[in-house]
């Protein structure tokens, strides 16, 4: 079973057109640049996020969602590695994990991009390399920032990747398929189930006309006394959204769900509500809206930058 696997910053949402059948000739490229060598040594001032990796669209899979869609990945600048489970078909609904990896780990990883020619990937060139293919497709999009920084979307990426409808149909640069590559094999190493600080929380009237309850069962009662159902709707903001600590009896009454479709509760005057909950990420501090990337980190949280620094000594990942 073929599983997504890619992701990114840039707020390019949304799915191409389809259009005529694709050809079934080798679309060129033109050859990229040699890859960047590692230095023997850098440091820089550090942001909390290193790399993001996110899927730009999700079409169907929307639908019945209220929150902004989960990352698949983010690596942090302190090494904590979120993640959606690698074993998993669609990472939208399987089980976030979570690694915390060594600095050498970190720089290796970032030794490995520097090489590949991240940095200096022919954008244009590759989307009318892509463009030899109408079909539907969706961006798959990197942001990494380190000692230099850039975010890319690259439509219809993981068609060309082992495994995908055109697979060897395009020849894909080192610069977008390395760091792919890279971020799977940090996944491989020791994890644990990611467990969130704090969770975010969707609470509307079933009777509000822009309540959201597709994909919501009825799950009878409000079984909980503390908080209740009304003032927990009382609580949100103009969006319907709150959030809580993990600790929330409500993150314990769906069963700790990393995310997943709403429910309708009533209430102890009668009144139904639609109730779903998502975990948060590191940094992020609101559930966002669905069409709309994740905030991580928020612009309003206070980070402290952190210096780090890479060397060729640190290595490189074993990308084939």
């Amino acid at each position: 079973m073929r599983r997504t696997r890619v992701a990114a910053l840039l707020l390019a949402l949304g799915l191409a057109g389809c259009g005529a059948a694709a050809s079934t000739a080798t679309a060129p490229l033109p050859t990229p640049a040699p890859p960047t060598a590692v230095t023997t040594g850098r440091s820089w001032e550090a942001g909390p996020v290193i790399a993001r990796f996110d899927q730009g669209a999700c079409g169907d899979s929307c639908v019945g969602q209220v929150f902004s869609p989960m990352p698949q990945a983010i690596l942090y600048s302190d090494g904590r590695l979120v993640f959606s489970s690698a074993s998993a078909a669609d990472a939208r609904t399987s089980p976030l994990q979570q690694r915390q990896l060594s600095q050498q780990e970190v720089c290796a990883f970032l030794n490995t991009v520097d090489q590949s020619g991240f940095w200096n990937v022919d954008m244009d060139a590759y989307a009318a390399a892509n463009a030899a293919y109408p079909r539907m497709q969706v961006p798959q999009n990197i942001a990494i920032s380190a000692w230099n920084s850039r975010a890319i979307s690259a439509s219809g990426l993981e068609d060309y990747l082992p495994g995908g409808a055109l697979a060897g149909k395009l020849a894909v640069p080192a610069g977008l398929r390395v760091p792919l590559l890279a971020l799977q094999q940090l996944e491989q190493g020791p994890a644990e189930p990611y467990t969130p600080a704090q969770i975010a929380v969707y609470v509307e009237s079933l009777a509000s006309p822009t309540v959201v309850r597709d994909a919501a069962s009825d799950a009878g009662a409000w079984p909980l006394a503390d908080p209740a159902l009304a003032d927990l709707a009382a609580q949100a903001d103009d969006q319907h959204m709150l959030v809580l600590p993990a600790t929330a009896p409500v993150w314990e009454l769906f069963e700790r769900q990393q995310r997943g479709p709403g429910r309708i509760y009533t209430a102890a005057d009668g009144q139904q509500y639609v109730v779903a909950v998502q975990a948060l990420w590191p940094l992020q501090s609101s559930g966002g809206s669905v069409y709309t990337p994740a905030s991580i980190p928020d612009p309003a949280a206070a980070v402290n930058a952190t210096v780090l620094a890479c060397s060729s000594a640190d290595g490189t990942l074993p990308i084939k």
